[in-house]
């Protein structure tokens, strides 16, 4: 493992929901995601507004992208049976296509490579500075929520118990387009006053969240950004998350972005919208589709101010809202 020294700087259960109570909850978690307003009913409007011409294009297959967090080929398989729902919905064949980087994904979105992607929500941004017409459909839902949480994790045993206990030491990040692996553990830190000039922190890329789990448990980092559906996931596949301690809750994150491309017909993203409707726990079709994504319970109607929280920490990072750093590995 290479590790650069930078001087820059609970569980999720599944929930079985009833047809009538997805929608409450839903409009429940939008309704309080924040003080500026309800989202609107339908796919968010772009900012640019009247400014976005109509698309016409009616695609004869959809190309839907997607980036793991585990890693790509896990991914791929976990959305086939969504990808059959949803091709059996709008007539056409839906083709899964994974990218290894989260810019990746946004690059694919930028270049008319894919039609339909489900964008993690720092990518997203990324990619709605690039296309300010890209059309948001929904925003995942799980365990009843359009959030979730990043955390800074460290060894049960580890003598770290406060921010500036992390000076000197090696931290574990997924990669720089990452929320909860990257954006919040870094933006936490420096409000904690751990100034990567004055404290000299050894950090790394490691590319996937599974690789920072890892190399917190064995010790090759002293502390791992990450969030709480990583950590569940690594239970299931047998890491002793037991060995681990939550040092900080980094913030809350909106979830994952469904888009489509601005140059789709309106009627045909109405149709697929349709299809989304199902898309849930709530429905037995929807819930046998979403069998292998043990933590998603649907998607919900969303508006693009729900990502304003990612922008607010993004904004005095100093980042830019395009491509992005592409230093680091890939995700596997």
């Amino acid at each position: 493992m290479r590790w650069d020294l930078d001087r820059g700087e609970g569980g999720i259960g599944r929930a079985v929901l009833s047809e009538w109570l997805f929608p409450v909850i839903v409009a429940a978690v939008l309704g309080c995601a924040g003080d500026r307003g309800p989202p609107e009913a339908g796919p968010s409007a772009s900012p640019a507004g009247d400014a976005c011409p109509a698309g016409s294009r009616v695609p004869d297959r959809v190309r839907f992208g997607l980036v793991g967090f585990w890693g790509t080929r896990t991914q791929e398989e976990a959305f086939e049976p969504v990808a059959r729902f949803l091709s059996a919905r709008i007539g056409v064949p839906v083709d899964l296509v994974a990218a290894s980087r989260y810019d990746e994904l946004a690059d694919w979105i930028f270049e008319g490579r894919v039609e339909v992607a489900l964008v993690p929500p720092l990518a997203y941004v990324k990619a709605k500075t690039r296309v300010p017409c890209l059309r948001l459909l929904r925003t995942m839902v799980v365990d009843g929520t359009v959030h979730y949480s990043g955390y800074i994790v460290v060894r049960d045993d580890s003598p770290i118990t406060r921010a500036r206990d992390l000076a000197g030491r090696r931290i574990a990040f997924v990669e720089p387009s990452s929320a909860s692996g990257s954006l919040f553990a870094r933006h936490w830190l420096q409000a904690e006053g751990i100034d990567p000039d004055r404290y000299r922190v050894e950090t790394a890329f490691l590319g996937s969240h599974e690789a920072v789990i890892r190399a917190v448990l064995s010790g090759e980092a002293d502390a791992g950004a990450t969030f709480q559906g990583a950590l569940h996931r690594a239970r299931q596949r047998g890491l002793d998350t037991a060995s681990l301690r939550i040092l900080a809750v980094t913030g809350r994150i909106p979830l994952d972005a469904l888009v489509a491309t601005p140059d789709l017909d309106p009627g045909w993203v109405a149709r697929l919208d349709e299809a989304l409707d199902r898309l849930n726990t709530a429905h037995p079709e929807g819930r046998a589709a979403l069998a292998r994504l043990v933590d998603i319970v649907g998607w919900a109607r969303s508006d693009d101010r729900l990502y304003d929280e990612v922008r607010e920490v993004l904004a005095p990072s100093g980042a830019e809202g395009g491509e992005g750093d592409r230093a680091g590995p890939e995700v596997p």
